[in-house]
Parts: structure tokens; sequence; C-alpha cells
């Protein structure tokens, strides 16, 4: 079975369960932060999103996105049309978040899946959802502010493919945009192919003289997207699609001569290197880039890696992959969600279940080797155990002290999800 279909069938199920009962980042800058002074250890629940139905947020999915004094995210269920919704939590203030804005279901689309928030000038904000619009294929919206308020616009809904119903998920743009340099937009359609069409995309959105946003596909997948993307400082993008074989390859634009020029950087061919590398990629200085596999490996169970790609100096166009740490579904957790980097090159994030104590989840270090050609050595930072957080579905993100914010999917006080703190 193709793993964009998986997945986007367990977000249907989920999407339906959520209105009865349940089921990256998306951008390398600002992962890149000075090393942390030594200080005590500990984790603080955040925030505790309310009980489904019956609060207006709950069940984050997103990585959280800093902007130096506040936290924003997404949530894919809750919000008061129960489409989801845009939150922020400020920094500096557990206990406290703020519902942005709720999406309806309707022109403005709905469940924004696991859209990270992309922040643009004047405190705009960015972000896609899977579902609704114009077409029911999602959206790509855009949140103003306007003194404590925020309005929504609508940028561009996805057209419908060829033998699209309603039963289908097709279209689903699910990772989020990122922002160009010169104010484009960037993303990833999922569209999975089961309505006979041509498979998800890479596009672009150019607004034009007259204020209006265009949409331009830059790159067609043969089966869709498994990421959102990364751009390096030349605007290449990076990310993830699908293969027929169900274990994905990672793939570069660049842009030459006008033209953007796709290439195939590694294709995961079996469950050791990884199968299912959902996870958006992410870039250190070197232009290495650092992802995860939600499964294979070589533990019992196949249950996750975090890999390398480098590229090859002496011959210029190749990449060299390499295999960072292979988790055990027990005390290392299992199914990863994703990176981040620190200036030192140690990598940050979660796993959505497994851990030293109830198999809820852990955030997880790999710190990096001292010397060339040793391996990266993990530390369980913190492992979940419901009350403080359950099924992570995103990696953590960084303040300006270095200390780790993220969101859990379930768990804490009302079983909704929480936004947690961790001091290391």
């Amino acid at each position: 079975m193709n793993h964009v279909y998986t997945r986007l069938a367990r977000k249907t199920l989920a999407a339906a369960g959520f209105r009865g009962a349940l089921t990256l980042t998306l951008f390398s800058a600002g992962l890149l932060l000075a090393a942390r002074p030594a200080q005590a250890q500990y984790e603080t629940v955040y925030y505790n999103f309310p009980e489904i139905p019956y609060g207006e947020t709950g069940g984050p999915e997103s990585p959280l996105t800093f902007n130096g004094t506040t936290f924003f995210g997404t949530s894919d269920r809750g919000g008061s049309e129960s489409n989801g919704l845009v939150y922020s939590v400020p920094a500096g203030k557990p206990g406290y978040e703020t519902n942005l804005y709720s999406f309806t279901g309707g022109s403005d689309g709905a469940l924004p899946a696991y859209s990270a928030v992309t922040l643009g000038k004047d405190g705009v904000l960015y972000g896609t959802t899977s579902l609704g619009g114009a077409n029911g294929c999602g959206v790509v919206w855009q949140l103003t502010p306007d003194g404590v308020n925020y309005t929504e616009s609508t940028l561009y809904s996805f057209p419908a493919p060829p033998g699209a119903n309603e039963n289908d998920d097709n279209c689903t743009p699910m990772y989020g945009v990122i922002l160009g340099k010169n104010g484009d937009l960037f993303g990833t359609t999922t569209y999975s192919g089961q309505a006979g069409g041509t498979g998800g995309s890479v596009f672009e959105l150019q607004k034009n003289s007259d204020g209006e946003w265009t949409e331009k596909s830059l790159y067609t997948f043969p089966y869709g997207a498994l990421s959102g993307l990364t751009m390096d400082a030349d605007g290449n993008l990076y990310g993830v699609g699908s293969t027929s074989e169900d274990y994905g390859y990672l793939f570069e634009l660049s842009k030459v001569g006008g033209k953007w020029t796709p290439t195939v950087i590694y294709t995961f061919t079996n469950s050791k290197d990884g199968n299912g590398p959902f996870s958006t990629p992410v870039l250190d200085a070197a232009g290495n880039i650092f992802g995860t596999s939600e499964s294979g490996g070589t533990a019992e169970g196949l249950p996750g890696v975090v890999f390398e790609a480098s590229p090859n100096t002496k011959k210029p166009g190749q990449w060299t992959f390499r295999l960072l740490h292979a988790f055990n579904g027990k005390g290392w957790g299992g199914s990863p969600t994703g990176v981040i980097l620190d200036q030192s090159g140690n990598i940050y994030g979660t796993t959505q279940y497994g851990g030293p104590k109830d198999g809820y989840g852990v955030l997880y270090e790999l710190v990096a080797p001292v010397a060339e050609g040793k391996s990266y050595t993990e530390k369980v930072l913190l492992s979940f155990d419901d009350e403080d957080g359950n099924a992570p579905l995103a990696p953590p993100t960084f303040d300006n002290s270095g200390n780790l914010y993220g969101a859990t999917s379930q768990g804490g006080a009302y079983s909704a999800g929480l936004v947690y703190e961790y001091v290391p």
C-alpha cells in the first residue's frame, strides 16, 4: 500500500473520529542556535488543551513556530466549528493560549493537518489546510494581524483532480508552506493518485501586480509528497516524495536558467534504510540534509531511523547517505517525527511511542560525535507518561535560550494534547 494513501486514510479516519470521538519544520531557518548554558533539567506542561468537543482547541499535530516572543501552531481538530484552528502561546507565560482563528470548513478550508505556521513580514502568518476550500481539496491561508485580532484570507484553493469525489483524499497540502526570498510561497500536495490523477506536486504561489495569488506547479510526484519543503541559501528546495515500492525518495529541486530541475538524492530501497520518511528534511550550515523515517531500521518491528545525506565534495551532484540512529521501539522510542539541530550539530526530535516509562513517546537528543567516523549517542531527555504528553507528531522548537518547546497530539489533563517545555 502506498504510504501517502496510508497516512491520508489515517487522517480521514481521524477527521471523522474527531467530529464524533479520535485518530516540518517546514523550514530550516532558526534551527541552528548557540550552545546552551548548563542548568537543571526539567519539563513543564506549558498548556493543556481543553477537552474535545467541549473546548475550543486540542489535538495539536504541527511543530511550533517561534518569533522571539510567541509560539504559533495549528490543531487539526477543535475550534469553534470543529474544523481546526491556529493558536498562539506566549513565551514565559505558562497556562495561556489564544485561539487566533477557527476554520469553518467552507471556503477558508478545514483541518490544517501537520501544517506549521510560517512567519511573514509585519506579523503575517501563512499555512495550509488539507481539506475544504472552493473545491474541497484544501487551501493556502493567510492571517493578517489587526491589533490583537487576525483577519483570514484564502490565498488559493486547490482544484479537484480528474475523477475525484468527496470520499477521496486528493490534492491535500498537509505540511504548510515556506516563504521564498521574493515573497513567493512554496509547498507540496499529497494527492495519492487513487482517483486516476497524476500525483501530487511541488507548487509555488506568486502575487501579481493586482495583489492576486496565482499557482504554478514546479514538479509532479508520481505518487505524492511525504513531507514539506526546506530551502537552502541558494533557493534550492528539498523534500521527500513517495514511490510505488512504498519506501520514498529524497529530492532536490534547483532552478537553472529559469527552469526547475529535479534531482533524486536518495531512494529508500528497503526497510533497513528507512520506510515512510514523512518528516520534512532540515539542513545544516554545510548543506547536509537530516531527516527521519517513521519505520524501518534494524530492530524488531522496524521502529524507524534518523538519516543524513551529505553532498559529495569530490563528485559534484552526488550524495552520500548514512543512517545515524536506529530506534528500538522500547526505551529509545519508535516512529520518529523529524528533527532540529543546534549549532554544535546535536540533533533533537521526538518519537510517537516507546520510551522507558509508559510507551507514550520520548523527547531525545543525538549527541554529535567529537571525532570523524564515530557514532551519534542517543540521550532520552524526556519520556512522556500521558499526563505530561502522549504521541508527539512533530519535532520540538528552540526558544531564544535553547530550551525546547513542542506539542503532543494526545495526553495531558484532558487527554486532548498539550504544549510542553523542556529546559536542558
